[in-house]
C-alpha cells in the first residue's frame, strides 16, 4: 500500500501511455482495413452488361455536343413582335436603340425622335414633350495618304502615286510649274501649253536706285563761260571703296564698276544763299555735270559733292518659271519674254515700280492687263488662299 501511495503518479502516467499506444494501434488497423475496401463496393458500382456500347460525347453527331449543334438547332428563340403595331420590341436580352430626352432627362426609345434631318416632330414617351429631328452631317473626308496637298482620288486620276509625296513638287510637263501648282490652278500637269500665266511665278527681289561710285569733286571753268574749256574733277571708287580722281573735259568718257559713262554736258549755275546766323547773302556755285551711260538714253545729273544715282529704279526680278529661278535686272519700260516654243511664249512690259513697297507693275501683252508683282509670287498667294479657305470650311456638309 505504501508503494502505491508513493508511486501513484508514475503508475497513472504509465496506464495513460498504454491506453494511448492501444488507441494508436487500433487507428492503424482501421486504416489498413480501409485500404482493403474496394471503391466499386463503396459506390455500389455494378459491371456493365455485355451489350453495353460506350458514348463519344465529343463526336459531331453526339446529341450531348451542344456547341457543335448550336448553329443548327439554336437554343435561343428569335425575338419577334408580340403585336403587329409594335415599333420597338425586345425579349429583355436583346436591347433596342435608346435615346436621351433633353427635357425629362430620361432614357426613351430612339423612335420617339423623328427621322434624321426631317421636318417632322416627335414626342417623348414619358414627358410627351415635342422632340425635334436630330441633325446629322455626312463626313466629307478627304484622304491624302502622302500629305502632299493632292487627295489620293485626284492623284490616281492624274496618274500620280498617292503614296509618293515628291511627285507633287515634280514638273511632269516641264512648263515651269509644279504638279501641285497646276493642280491648284486647275491646269493639266502633262500638257506644257496648259499652265497658269508666267506672271504668277515672277517675284520681286529688290527695287532701288543704283548709287554710282562717282563723286563730282570740282568743276573749274577757269574764269570763262566756255564749258568746252572747263575741267571736271571726278572721284571714282573701286570695288574696295578706294577713290581715285580723274580730270575730264566735255565729251570725254570714263570707266567705273557701274559701266562706261560720258560727260555730255556741263551746266554752270549759281544760287543765292543766306549765311547761317546772319542776314548776309552770298553766291554759291551750284554747277553740275550731265553724264550718260553707254547703251542707255538716260541723262544723269551729277551735282558737286553729292551722291550720284541712276535716274530710274533698278528692278531685280526672280523669274520663277525658269528652272534655276534666275534673277534678272530691268528698268521701267523694259520688255521681256518668258517661255519656249514647247510651252508657248509670253511678253511682258514693266510699267512702273515702287521702291518702298517693293512692287512692280507688269503689263501682260496677251490680255493687255497690268498685274502687280510683289516679293511673294502670285501662285504662292493663291495656294495660301486655297489652304486658308479649306481650313475655314467645316469638315462636314449638311446631308439633307
Amino acid at each position: 500500500m505504501l508503494f502505491l501511495k508513493k508511486h501513484y503518479e508514475k503508475i497513472l502516467l504509465g496506464t495513460l501511455l498504454i491506453i494511448f499506444i492501444v488507441l494508436l494501434i487500433f487507428q492503424f488497423l482501421l486504416w489498413q482495413q480501409g485500404q482493403k475496401i474496394k471503391i466499386d463496393g463503396i459506390l455500389e458500382f455494378t459491371p456493365p452488361p455485355p451489350n453495353y456500347t460506350s458514348i463519344d460525347f465529343e463526336a459531331q453527331d453526339s446529341p450531348f455536343n451542344v456547341l457543335a449543334n448550336l448553329a443548327e438547332t439554336p437554343q435561343w428563340l428569335k425575338s419577334e413582335k408580340r403585336l403587329a403595331s409594335s415599333v420597338m420590341y425586345t425579349d429583355f436580352m436583346l436591347p433596342y436603340p435608346m435615346a436621351f430626352c433633353p427635357y425629362c432627362r430620361k432614357m426613351i426609345p430612339a423612335v420617339d425622335f423623328p427621322p434624321v434631318n426631317s421636318d417632322r416632330e416627335g414626342h417623348c414617351s414619358l414627358c410627351r414633350h415635342v422632340l425635334k429631328a436630330p441633325l446629322r452631317n455626312k463626313l466629307n473626308i478627304v484622304v491624302d495618304t502622302d500629305e502632299d496637298g493632292i487627295p489620293d482620288k485626284e492623284e490616281l486620276a492624274l496618274g500620280m502615286n498617292p503614296k509618293d509625296p515628291n511627285d507633287a513638287a515634280a514638273d511632269f510637263d516641264d512648263d515651269g510649274f509644279t504638279n501641285y501648282e497646276e493642280f491648284i490652278a486647275g491646269t493639266k500637269i502633262r500638257d506644257p501649253k496648259s499652265r497658269p500665266p508666267y506672271h504668277q511665278k515672277i517675284s520681286v527681289v529688290n527695287v532701288s536706285k543704283t548709287v554710282l561710285p562717282i563723286t563730282i569733286k570740282l568743276i573749274d571753268f577757269k574764269g570763262k563761260d566756255d564749258k568746252n574749256l572747263a575741267d571736271v574733277q571726278i572721284g571714282i571708287r573701286d570695288r574696295r571703296g578706294r577713290e581715285k580722281s580723274h580730270y575730264l573735259k566735255l565729251g570725254k568718257a570714263f570707266n567705273c564698276t557701274a559701266g562706261t559713262f560720258t560727260v555730255v554736258d556741263i551746266i554752270r549755275q549759281t544760287e543765292t544763299v543766306t549765311i547761317r546766323g546772319t542776314n548776309t547773302q552770298t553766291e554759291r556755285d551750284n554747277s553740275y555735270v550731265i553724264l550718260q551711260k553707254r547703251g542707255s538714253k538716260d541723262r544723269i545729273e551729277a551735282h558737286l559733292k553729292s551722291r550720284v544715282t541712276e535716274p530710274r529704279e533698278k528692278i531685280v526680278l526672280r523669274l520663277g518659271s525658269l528652272k534655276r529661278n534666275q534673277e534678272k535686272e530691268f528698268y521701267a519700260g523694259d520688255s521681256f519674254e518668258l517661255g519656249t516654243q514647247m510651252t508657248g511664249t509670253e511678253k511682258y512690259t514693266i510699267v512702273a515700280s515702287d521702291a518702298q513697297k517693293k512692287t512692280v507693275d507688269l503689263k501682260f501683252e496677251q490680255d493687255g492687263k497690268t498685274y502687280t508683282i510683289s516679293r511673294q509670287p502670285q501662285i504662292a498667294f493663291i495656294i495660301e488662299q486655297k489652304r486658308a479657305a479649306s481650313q475655314k470650311q467645316p469638315p462636314q456638309q449638311r446631308n439633307r
